[in-house]
């Protein structure tokens, strides 16, 4: 993984880096608020365990999935996972599992 572009917010590390590249699947991961690169490693890894685990969930109760794959992933304000996914539609994840 090549890092796109690093910079600094306040006292934060601010780090967009494309994500894991995997079969057919590439997901770009956004993290701000890191304070180190380990830091930023574990929230990424987090970040895409649950997208991979929220994604198969949704995808799983259609019948025919029209959202294709993971585009993008990010943390929204209040500590929701967001995807975008490539038909340009972002859904909102919770912790217990629904979507919006």
């Amino acid at each position: 993984m090549k890092l796109q572009s690093a910079g600094a917010a306040g006292d934060h590390m601010v780090l967009i880096q494309p994500g894991f590249e995997g079969e057919d699947k590439y997901m770009h991961t956004i993290i701000k608020g890191t304070k180190t690169v380990a830091e930023f490693k574990a929230v990424q890894k987090r970040m895409e365990q649950l997208a991979t685990q929220a994604f198969a969930s949704h995808k799983k109760t259609c019948d025919e999935w029209r959202e294709g794959e993971i585009e993008k992933v990010w943390f929204d304000s209040d500590s929701n996972l967001c995807i975008e996914y490539q038909s340009g539609n972002c859904w909102h994840y919770n912790e217990q599992g629904e979507w919006w």
